[in-house]
């Protein structure tokens, strides 16, 4: 796997600029994200419409994952049943990512990928993470039959954010794009914003064993929303405590590492968490233009 150097420049731009008490918290931006200028008037409007809980699914899976077919396809269901409230992110790490002789040759591994991986200790595949909802001892993982009673469950909770993404363009390798949050209820803890790019439609060998998808290895299988890197770090960056009311907006401007496979789509995949227990508030999906 080849090594990939992230040159991400996230821009901060605030309508308050700190001055006020809610962007008290702002000065915990880590490096290289940095503050400029006032926000437009539009970027401090609320967003319109009504407030929807959207609801993350983490899909841990590799080309090598027999069983891995089957729970995409669940997981594909869940997200139609849910009207698209259910957003599945397809992280291909582990030793089942690991890739062999054709057709099983292509290498979907990202170093955010790994990294999360190793962080909440997946050692099977397929495995779920939703919402990373935890139990006392962490983040949750759960198999494929229990994904639907929890994402059900999930869908049931009142959104406390409301997330938009806009003015997203690409040009070359370079993608840029603004994202807004209007604050719906307190949130007295650290938050964190993630924004991660997926590529869909990503045509490889996988193995199988579930004959209604196809036989052993299925030669031409696509995978969906597939990660390939972060806009703004491994683990995303902090944007503070939130107070009910507030709407906020940030610039990303990143220049993609990995190669794009032919055909396939561009998404953009965001969600605000909290920095203490990970639990994800709120997540939004966005097609590139």
């Amino acid at each position: 796997m080849k090594n990939i150097i992230y040159k991400t420049t996230a821009f901060l731009f605030a309508a308050f600029l700190c001055a006020t008490v809610f962007w008290a918290g702002c000065d915990k931006i880590d490096e290289p994200y940095t503050v400029i200028g006032s926000l437009k008037d539009s970027d401090t409007l609320p967003i319109p419409g009504k407030a929807v809980k959207h609801v993350l699914l983490e899909d841990y899976t590799g080309i090598q994952c027999v069983n891995c077919p089957a729970a995409a396809k669940l997981a594909h269901n869940l997200a139609d049943a849910s009207g698209d409230r259910i957003i599945i992110l397809s992280i291909h790490a582990g030793y089942n990512a690991t890739p062999s002789a054709a057709p099983l040759d292509v290498d979907l591994r990202t170093p955010e990928g790994e990294a999360y991986n190793n962080h909440y200790n997946i050692t099977a595949n397929p495995m779920g993470i939703i919402n990373k909802k935890s139990s006392g001892s962490g983040v949750s993982l759960f198999y494929s039959f229990q994904w639907m009673q929890e994402t059900s469950a999930e869908l049931e909770i009142e959104p406390t954010l409301k997330m938009q993404i806009s003015d997203a363009s690409l040009q070359g390798k370079t993608i840029e794009a603004k994202v807004k949050y209007e604050v719906l209820a307190d949130l007295t803890e650290e938050h964190k914003l993630l924004v991660l790019l997926v590529e869909d439609g990503i045509v490889s060998g996988q193995k199988n064993n579930d004959p209604s998808l196809g036989g052993d290895i299925i030669e031409d299988y696509a995978h969906h929303n597939v990660l390939r890197e972060s806009l703004n770090g491994i683990w995303g960056q902090s944007i503070g405590t939130l107070v009910a009311g507030e709407v906020r907006s940030l610039r990303l401007t990143h220049e993609i590492q990995t190669e794009k496979f032919e055909g396939t789509t561009y998404k953009l995949i965001a969600f605000i968490f909290n920095a203490r227990t990970e639990y994800v508030e709120q997540v939004i999906e966005y097609q590139m233009p």
